[in-house]
Parts: structure tokens; C-alpha cells; sequence
């Protein structure tokens, strides 16, 4: 090897140059020889064909990541294409009936409405369980979720609007009720049968003899039947939901005894939304604990 200091060719791995005498550390030595090495012709083939094999392991690397990718996007757009599947299309291409639309018709006209308003959130309720028992993904069941709970909270102001708004039973428009519960000396929860509704119920309020209908979701069958195929939130909305109504019903809020249950609530209510500060109620929770702290 050549002295690092005077060029002068010396013995591999002196410690010492022969000619000028400087010190010559054992790291220069290694480093020299493989140099020489590296150097030789059949050495550069070597790193020559490592190198071309590093590359095609690269490429091939490279095609497997980006076949995967195109196989988790189309298995992605298949089941997000679901929800335009002929099956789920009551869902997404509900016909909203909303009484703003035809609140200037007449009762008759709204009455013709009415059936067909109970058999569209039948079929939707029906085609909901299809599409989650079908679907491997959380996020697009709460996707297709959340638009069915829109529908249905359109349909509630539809369904109280034309019933308290005129003088026929639901036996007279040919939808069978039953009374599922007694749930208090006042008021009895019907359950539409015909076409079967199983996410709400009616709750008719016959005290001043009118048997005025309001609508109640029906939570506790939302939680032993939709939760498990939906996010955290939703399964936590439902079972707070469900036990607030035993609290809630036929409670005087107007009494200084209830205060405690109120506060309660206002307490649960002001945690889930803690919790969940993006969760589709949210807003509506946040002026419900305001009320309920005012009491």
C-alpha cells in the first residue's frame, strides 16, 4: 500500500512508513485494502450485478404495494357502491316526504301519503339489515345509517303532522296498530304493524280525550339490533337513550323533586358529548344539558 503521507509504496499494515516515518493508524490500512479490492475487475462485476438484482427487488416490492393498493381501493369501491345497489336505492333514492312539500294539499291528498310514508320506512328498515349484514365496513354502515335516520326524522314531522291534523284513526287508512306497552296512566305507545315499523312507535296521548299522536324512536330495539354493526357512538347514543326514557316519562320537570334526575342527565348528556363532540346530535345535546342545568 502507498503511505498516505509521502506516496511511497510500504508494506501493508505498518504502523509506520519505512520512508518518512509517520504514524499510520490501522483504520487507513483497512480502508486502503479494501479499496484494492473494490477495485479489481471481477469485484465491479460483483457490485455491478447486486446492483441490478437490488433493483429489480425494488420494482418487484414497488408492483406488489401498488397491486395491493388497487385491490384495497376496488374491494373499498365495491362496498361503497353498495349503497347505489338496486337493494339499498329506498335509502338513498327515498322519496322525502317532507310536509313542507304539501303542506297547502288538502286532507285527503296528505292522507293519501300517509301509507305509503310507513311502507317506505318499512322497506328502508328492511333493506338497512341486508346492507349490514353484507358489509364488512363500520364506517360506510354508519354512512348509510345516518341517511336512513335523516329520512325517518323528516318522516316523524310528516307522521304527527297529518295524523293530529285531521279525524281518522289509522284503522280508517288501513294501517293495523297494537299497543305494545302501557308505559303510563296517560299516554299508550302504539307500534304500527301494517306495514311492520320497528325503529319508531307513536305514542298516543288520549288525557284530553283528542288522542294526540307524538313519535317516539323505538331505542331499544336500535340498540339490540343496529349497535353491533355501528361505531361506538352510536351504540352509546342508543343505550343512553333507552335508559333516559324510564327516567324521563311522566317526569314533572316543573317540580323541585325531579331536579335531581335533571341534573343527572345534564351530567350523562354533557359527558357523551365530550366524548363525541362530532356526533350528529351533538348541537342538539349541547342546548338539551343547557336546558336541563336550568331547571
Amino acid at each position: 500500500m502507498k503511505c498516505p503521507y509521502c506516496h511511497e509504496e510500504i508494506e501493508r499494515n505498518s504502523t509506520e512508513c519505512s520512508v518518512c516515518g509517520e504514524k499510520i493508524s490501522k483504520l487507513y490500512s483497512y480502508m486502503d485494502y479494501l479499496k484494492e479490492i473494490f477495485s479489481t475487475d471481477k469485484a465491479k462485476k460483483i457490485i455491478k450485478k447486486s446492483a441490478i438484482t437490488v433493483s429489480i427487488l425494488v420494482a418487484i416490492i414497488v408492483i406488489v404495494f401498488l397491486v395491493l393498493s388497487i385491490i384495497r381501493y376496488t374491494m373499498d369501491e365495491i362496498e361503497s357502491n353498495k349503497f347505489t345497489d338496486k337493494g339499498y336505492r329506498s335509502i338513498i333514492n327515498n322519496e322525502n316526504y317532507t310536509s313542507a312539500a304539501w303542506a297547502h294539499a288538502d286532507i285527503g291528498e296528505q292522507y293519501d301519503k300517509i301509507l305509503p310514508l310507513f311502507t317506505d320506512i318499512s322497506t328502508q328498515e328492511q333493506d338497512l339489515l341486508k346492507f349490514f349484514k353484507k358489509s364488512k365496513s363500520k364506517e360506510n354502515n354508519v354512512k348509510l345509517f345516518t341517511i336512513f335516520i335523516n329520512n325517518v326524522d323528516k318522516y316523524r314531522e310528516d307522521t304527527e303532522f297529518i295524523y293530529n291534523n285531521a279525524n281518522k284513526t289509522f284503522d280508517s287508512l288501513g294501517i293495523k296498530t297494537a299497543e305494545p306497552v302501557t308505559i303510563s296512566n296517560k299516554n299508550k305507545p302504539i307500534a304500527v304493524i301494517t306495514p311492520v315499523i320497528k325503529s319508531f312507535y307513536l305514542l298516543l296521548d288520549n288525557s284530553n280525550g283528542n288522542n294526540y299522536v307524538w313519535f317516539k324512536y323505538n331505542y331499544k330495539y336500535m340498540l339490540d339490533t343496529y349497535a353491533q354493526y355501528l361505531s361506538d357512538d352510536w351504540k352509546d347514543y342508543f343505550a343512553l337513550q333507552n335508559e333516559s326514557e324510564k327516567d324521563f316519562m311522566g317526569l314533572d320537570w316543573d317540580n323541585p323533586k325531579s331536579r335531581p334526575i335533571l341534573r343527572k342527565w345534564a351530567k350523562k348528556w354533557g359527558d357523551f358529548i365530550k366524548k363525541y363532540p362530532n356526533f350528529i346530535y351533538a348541537d342538539e345535546f349541547a342546548e338539551f344539558v343547557y336546558e336541563l342545568n336550568s331547571y
